[in-house]
C-alpha cells in the first residue's frame, strides 16, 4: 500500500465534488472508492493512497473521512481546521461542498480518468443502489470495521492475475519485517 498524501487526497476530494457542485459524504466516498477499484485494477496503484475500511453503509476511506470529522466537529487546532476548509465546506452533517481549485498537478492522466470514469457512471444514483452496490465481494471480505484488502478492491474490479500477483507483492513487500 501506497502512502497516504494528504493533499492529494484532498485535492481528490475536491476533485470530485467540484465535479458534483454538492455531494453527500456516501456519493463522494464511492465514487472515489470506484475510482480507487478502477486504478488498482487496471494499474496496480490507488489514486487517493488511503485504506478503505469495511462499514455499514459501504466502503469508507478511513483518512480523509477522519479529515472530514475533523473540520466539521472541530476536533482539530483552527489553523488544521483551515487547512482542510481550504478544500472542502461541510453543511450539517453529510453534504459537502467544493471551497477551493484542485490542483491538478497531482494526477496523472491515467488517474484523472478513473475518476472521471466513476463520476460520470455514478453521479445520479441514489443511495440505495449506491450502497447495495458497495457490497460487493472486496466490502464482503473484510470485518466490519476492518480494513478491505487492496487485492480484493482489484480483484473486484476486474485485475488479471499478474496484477493481482503484482499488488501482493507490493503488500508484502510493505509488511516485510526483517529479523
Amino acid at each position: 500500500m501506497q502512502v497516504f498524501d494528504e493533499q492529494k487526497a484532498l485535492n481528490a476530494t475536491l476533485y470530485v465534488v467540484r465535479q458534483l457542485k454538492t455531494s453527500t459524504l456516501h456519493e463522494t466516498f464511492k465514487i472515489l472508492y470506484w475510482a480507487d477499484m478502477d486504478h488498482l485494477a487496471t494499474y496496480g496503484r490507488s489514486i487517493i493512497r488511503d485504506k478503505y475500511v469495511k462499514m455499514d453503509d459501504g466502503p469508507v476511506p478511513s483518512a480523509i473521512y477522519d479529515l472530514i470529522k475533523d473540520l466539521r466537529d472541530k476536533r482539530v487546532s483552527a489553523a488544521k481546521q483551515k487547512e482542510i476548509a481550504a478544500f472542502v465546506k461541510i453543511v450539517g452533517t453529510h453534504i459537502i461542498q467544493p471551497a477551493g481549485e484542485v490542483d491538478l498537478d497531482f494526477f496523472s492522466p491515467s488517474e484523472l480518468k478513473s475518476l472521471d470514469t466513476s463520476i460520470q457512471q455514478n453521479r445520479n444514483m441514489n443511495y440505495g443502489k449506491r450502497r447495495d452496490l458497495s457490497h460487493g465481494p472486496a466490502w464482503q471480505s473484510a470485518a466490519t470495521n476492518g480494513r478491505i484488502d487492496q487485492g480484493e478492491i482489484a480483484k473486484e474490479g476486474g485485475a488479471n492475475k499478474e496484477m493481482l500477483k503484482y499488488i501482493k507483492e507490493i503488500e508484502d513487500y510493505k509488511n516485510y519485517k526483517p529479523e
